[in-house]
């Protein structure tokens, strides 16, 4: 359980020693407690002038405050045609509705760059991780 009495969920945005970082892994209880493995976002000073997110480390769930939780997990972002402005197809998995024990609905959406941001945003991501999508495309 989170500082914030939450339970944790693989996907969560969480704040902690690293800074701020997506929540890969959660391990039950144990003898130290529950504990997440944590990708570290934001960037640390490493040397003058250097800055870089920390290795994803393993820490207390307690120690950490839920930032926001996405709901929403990318599969992939690509241009549906070559209209100026371009129209992009964006797959994700929806992380509330799953399909069954197996699995969660695969979904695709169809629309304009702005659109499909606004979705991802209100799904959670962020807008580092919305950017990358984008830029990728093909």
């Amino acid at each position: 359980m989170y500082a914030s009495r939450e339970e944790p969920m693989v996907g969560d945005i969480v704040r902690g020693h690293g800074g701020e970082g997506e929540v890969l892994e959660i391990t039950p209880k144990g003898v130290g407690g529950e504990t997440a493995t944590v990708r570290w976002t934001t960037p640390q000073p490493v040397g003058p002038g250097i800055n870089r997110p920390l290795a994803p480390s393993t820490v207390s769930t307690q120690s950490l405050t839920l930032v926001r939780r996405k709901v929403v997990k990318v599969v992939g972002v690509r241009k549906a045609d070559n209209e100026n402005p371009p129209h992009f197809e964006l797959q994700y998995l929806d992380l509330e509705k799953k399909q069954n024990e197996k699995g969660y609905f695969l979904t695709t959406k169809y629309g304009s760059e702005t659109q499909l941001r606004e979705l991802l945003k209100s799904g959670g991501v962020s807008d580092v991780e919305i950017d990358a999508y984008f830029r990728n495309a093909t």
